[in-house]
């Protein structure tokens, strides 16, 4: 019967998971310099599907901010980047968080592309920078209290 169960268990994690193309998270210690690239790489052989994506991202409950801007650098397998400036709202304007978690810790999770194909197959490339600015700063250096950047690219 326990054999049964885990088998169950097993199949169901593989068949809620076969939509996943990649994901991947970075950790980032003690604080997330401006200059600090995070680079996710993939492989892609479908070209007919349709694809989403997703940013994940973790902070504590003492970041500072209500929002995460970063810019995102997507590069295709013949070498051209596109550069996008995302947004990501961490909390209402109450100051209550939108991510989930128990303690310190809250995982939010921000749908970056809803619906995108990979024109060629090849090896793909994500970089992810801090993009944070406050005041009469050009740049906040370095960001505390995000603890890791993810990629999670699902097939819809």
């Amino acid at each position: 019967m326990k054999k049964g169960v885990f088998l169950l268990m097993g199949l169901c994690f593989f068949a809620c998971n076969n939509n996943v193309l990649f994901k991947a998270d970075k950790e980032i210690t003690s604080s997330w310099h401006t200059d600090s690239l995070l680079t996710f790489q993939f492989s892609v052989s479908d070209t007919n599907t349709t694809f989403y994506s997703e940013i994940n991202i973790r902070h504590t409950i003492e970041y500072s901010y209500k929002n995460l801007f970063i810019f995102v650098h997507q590069t295709n397998p013949e070498g051209q980047t596109i550069i996008d400036t995302v947004e990501c709202v961490l909390a209402d304007k109450t100051g209550k968080w939108k991510g989930r978690g128990m303690g310190d810790i809250l995982d939010f999770t921000k749908i970056y592309q809803d619906s995108t194909f990979f024109e060629t197959g090849g090896e793909y490339k994500i970089e992810i920078e801090q993009a944070m600015r406050y005041g009469e700063l050009p740049r906040i250096e370095n960001l505390k209290e995000i603890v890791s950047i993810g990629v999670c690219i699902k097939k819809y």
